[in-house]
């Protein structure tokens, strides 16, 4: 095993185990089948977040390049 794979494994690792400690806090949430689904999460939900941190660079460039003015929309609180 190298390096990068030691490290793999132990990010992997921390994702799960924090993610199992912080349902675990809920009542009945800390089941087999959620343990599954939090492994599978790393591999599907949270690496879609590297497309929309690229698309949203992408826009900021364009926005830069063509000297657009940046809006930023927030929710409205009540």
């Amino acid at each position: 095993l190298g390096y990068n794979t030691i490290l793999w494994i132990m990010a992997y690792s921390v994702f799960v185990l924090s993610i199992l400690v912080a349902i675990s806090t809920e009542k009945g949430q800390l089941t087999i089948k959620n343990t599954f689904v939090v492994m599978l999460m790393y591999f599907t939900y949270c690496k879609l977040w590297g497309i929309v941190a690229a698309l949203g660079f992408y826009n900021y460039l364009k926005d830069v390049i063509f000297k657009r003015e940046a809006k930023w929309y927030k929710t409205e609180r009540f």
